[in-house]
Order: C-alpha cells, then sequence, then structure tokens
C-alpha cells in the first residue's frame, strides 16, 4: 500500500507540473540572460569542449554539429541557448542562416529551465519556461525574415521542434531545417523545414513523446539510427552522437550521403541562460578545469 501511494505522489508531482501556468518571458528582455566576460580556451569543431572561439569554423558532418550545438551548455556557464550567423552551401547553392542551438536536459545547472519540468511538458507537446525562452531569444536576436537552422539535443532536440511548428515563428522567419540528436518526435506534421533526427542505437530518450503510443511507426521511421561505439543506455544519449564512425556518412544537416556544409561565424555568436526568473537579479557559478573540459554547477539565480 505504501507503494502504491509513492507511485500516485510522483504521478501527481508530474500531472500537475505538467499543466502548471508557464511565464511569458516574451516580453523579457534576453540581453539579462546573455553569458558576458566568460573566456575558455580556443579550440577547432573536434573538440567538443570549444568555447568562445573567433574566426569562422567550417562543419561538414552532422557529428560537428553535435558538438557544436554541445557549446550551448550550462554546466560551463555558456547556455543554455546558442545564436550563431553562418552559411549553408548544399546542392551547388548558398545561404545565410541564423544556426540556433539548445542544450537538453541538465540536472546539475540549478536555477535553469532545461529540467525535468520542460522535459515533460515538450513530451505532452505543451508549452514550456524552456520553450518560451527559446522563441524569446530568437524573437530578440534574429531579424525576421531570415533563414533559420534549429538544433538541439535531447530536450533542445524536442523545443526545436515545438518552436519549427509555432505559428508566429513559421510567419516571421524561414525554417530550412530542424536538426535534433537523441529527441523524440515532437508536433508531428507541423514543422515547417525539413526534420533530421539522430537517434544512436541503445538510447531509449527518442522514444519519450505520445507519439510512441499513438503513432509508433513515425516514432520509429522518422529518424536515423545508428549503431555508435559506446555502452548503453545512458550513454549513448550524449556519446553515441559524438562517434565519427557511426555518422561519418552524413553532412552537417544530418542528410546522409548529403554535400550540406555549415560555416559558421563563431565573432557572431550569443550565448543565453535560461533562468528560472524573468527578471534574474545575478547569477554566480563554480566552473572547474579537467585537462581542457570545464565542468562545473550554477550556484545562484
Amino acid at each position: 500500500m505504501k507503494f502504491r501511494k509513492l507511485i500516485a505522489l510522483v504521478l501527481s508531482v508530474f500531472v500537475m507540473a505538467a499543466f502548471a501556468v508557464v511565464p511569458s518571458f516574451a516580453a523579457t528582455d534576453v540581453s539579462s540572460w546573455l553569458e558576458k566576460n566568460v573566456t575558455v580556451g580556443v579550440d577547432d569543431a573536434a573538440n567538443i569542449n570549444a568555447r568562445n572561439t573567433t574566426g569562422t569554423r567550417t562543419l561538414k558532418k552532422v557529428y560537428q554539429t553535435f558538438r557544436y550545438t554541445q557549446e550551448a551548455h550550462p554546466i560551463s556557464g555558456q547556455g543554455c541557448f546558442s545564436v550563431t550567423k553562418g552559411v549553408l552551401k548544399q546542392n551547388g547553392k548558398t545561404c545565410d542562416i541564423y544556426l540556433v542551438a539548445a542544450h537538453g536536459l541538465e540536472t546539475s545547472a540549478f536555477g535553469q529551465n532545461d529540467d525535468m519540468e520542460s522535459v515533460l511538458k515538450a513530451g505532452l507537446q505543451q508549452n514550456s519556461p524552456y520553450l518560451k525562452q527559446y522563441m524569446a531569444v530568437i524573437k530578440q536576436t534574429v531579424p525576421k525574415g531570415a533563414n533559420l537552422i534549429l538544433t538541439g539535443h535531447s530536450l533542445g532536440g524536442m523545443v526545436s521542434q515545438q518552436a519549427a511548428a509555432n505559428k508566429t515563428m513559421q510567419k516571421n522567419y524561414n525554417i530550412l531545417h530542424v536538426v535534433t540528436w537523441g529527441s523524440p518526435l515532437i508536433a508531428k506534421g507541423q514543422i515547417e523545414g525539413q526534420l533530421h533526427r539522430m537517434c544512436a542505437a541503445g538510447d531509449v530518450v527518442p522514444l519519450m513523446s505520445e507519439y510512441t503510443f499513438t503513432d509508433t511507426d513515425a516514432q520509429l521511421n522518422d529518424r536515423n539510427r545508428e549503431e555508435a561505439d559506446v555502452i548503453p543506455v545512458i550513454q549513448s544519449h550524449v556519446d553515441g552522437y559524438n562517434d565519427k564512425d557511426a555518422w561519418k556518412d552524413y553532412d552537417a544537416i544530418g542528410v546522409k550521403g548529403g554535400n550540406a556544409v555549415l560555416k559558421m561565424n563563431d565573432d557572431t555568436t550569443l550565448r543565453f541562460n535560461a533562468p528560472k526568473s524573468e527578471n534574474p537579479t545575478g547569477s554566480a557559478w563554480a566552473a572547474f578545469n579537467n585537462k581542457g573540459n570545464w565542468t562545473g554547477v550554477s550556484i545562484l539565480y
């Protein structure tokens, strides 16, 4: 009986979180979320820990785009979102783009909205604080009519799909591609642009949305699945997309056998937090450098 009560309590918490009122964030000045004066080494696109680089980086394969997206990481004091100007070269054509990257669930980055509440809401295709902030960042940093490529890992890929299905986003921007890693299918049939889902074998997170139960065929078939040389299940959710051999045949936007290349102008990169408060008064970070691998926790928001 005690076990049943515990299960009921846990389910109640999840249900309340799913239907709780979500702050607007739309009118909030996102400059208060901007990460400033963070300087951490210069590396190339092959290093997942590259931070605050300058100049131009070329991304030719989807695992490189994954690493680029992972730089929007709250643990390092550099996340949860990044916006960068760049150029997409594909099929002999070139166009200017903005790449908007979103990081996934991070339970150690206290004070951020990339948490279990946002995961649950995204899985149920509800508005979440993280989604609201993601779209607010785009609204205030990307000019109307611009070409967008939306990328994200896990929760980041879920909100990227939600944003690409948002009617206001579709009206104001030209969404070319949505590239996700370790994310379930969200907003089926509503997304503007081409959806490219990377799903490593052994990663169960891509099954965590309602379509696993209501449209299993769409959930399982609308994806790119490759075997990565990592230990399932948890490790494959991150390291499975960092595997060069597994994803070597996929171009920068996730097309197998494709020729798309992204040239990113790192001088334009803006990185934003996703604070719990609409008007954060300040933040403090504890960051640790372990042979160039920066980790840490958010102390205060």
